[in-house]
């Protein structure tokens, strides 16, 4: 597959490259790398690229990492949440 082949995305969602998405997300692209080879949680897998050119480049679809990123997002959350602490 090669860049002019990857489809026209409807509802004005778009391509993202591997840095494109480590800037969405405010990490490096290493950490994307590492994200995509190993996972950050069991629970909430980062997603496989929607498209990965001959030449090895990864392509995720907007609305893919935006998707990922609510369900995350909510994990570290409850992650962060200590029901022990008490504000009184």
């Amino acid at each position: 597959m090669r860049i002019e082949d990857l489809p026209v995305l409807q509802d004005g969602d778009r391509w993202l490259t591997t840095s494109q998405v480590a800037s969405q997300l405010g990490v490096s692209v290493q950490s994307i790398y590492a994200y995509a080879s190993k996972g950050i949680s069991p629970t909430i897998p980062f997603p496989k690229p929607d498209a990965k050119l001959d030449n090895g480049r990864c392509y995720w679809k907007k609305s893919t990492i935006d998707t990922w990123f609510s369900s995350a997002r909510s994990i570290v959350f409850i992650r962060d949440y200590d029901p022990q602490f008490d504000e009184d």
